[in-house]
């Protein structure tokens, strides 16, 4: 599941590209929480960033720090930090 060249390497360069994240920021990211790298960029990553994006949110802060959220808690957090 966690292929190099099919698993991993797509999924951070989705991660510093979407988020636009240098490659220090993103390897210190990774080193801090790993588990970042188990999550499905096109199933939890893809939908977060976009919603960010819809409410102008800063998607690298959000879709990082909350990663583990599941999907109805995180929305409930954006739409909350969103009215703030």
């Amino acid at each position: 599941g966690l292929s190099v060249e099919v698993n991993l390497l797509p999924k951070l360069a989705y991660l510093q590209r979407e988020l636009g994240l240098s490659d220090e920021t993103l390897r210190e990211r990774i080193v801090r929480m790993p588990a970042i790298l188990r999550y499905s960029w096109e199933g939890r990553y893809k939908p977060r960033v976009e919603l960010c994006r819809e409410l102008g949110l800063p998607a690298e802060s959000m879709v990082l720090n909350y990663i583990a959220r599941n999907p109805d808690d995180f929305e409930a957090l954006c739409r909350r930090a969103a009215r703030r």
